[in-house]
């Protein structure tokens, strides 16, 4: 069970601080706006001895914000319209949403 409620969580999600707007669209569903932590590091790939770095965007949200969001959903930010990759909730109530750019 999380410690945090949803109104402490907003102190992380709040545009003066650590987060921007985001637009996100269910499949089948009308748009809304989130906000979100939006990061977008540095993912190195072994390849035996060499790597290829690659940039994997990401967004940090909180869970009670995106319960119809599913793979392949429709996320924008700072006007790039991204997909859903990947989805984890780890039970805290929040999330981590993996994107890859349209």
């Amino acid at each position: 069970m999380a410690v945090e409620t949803d109104s402490i969580r907003d102190i992380y999600f709040n545009n003066n601080e650590f987060s921007e707007n985001a637009t996100i669209t269910p499949s089948g569903g009308s748009s809304s706006v989130i906000k979100v932590i939006f990061d977008r590091p540095d993912e190195t790939l072994g390849l035996g001895e060499a790597g290829i770095t690659s940039h994997r965007p990401r967004i940090m949200v909180k869970t009670s914000d995106i319960s119809s969001l599913a793979h392949g959903d429709s996320v924008v930010v700072n006007s790039t319209n991204y997909t859903i990759a990947e989805i984890l909730r780890d039970g805290t109530g929040i999330a981590e949403i993996f994107l890859e750019t349209n």
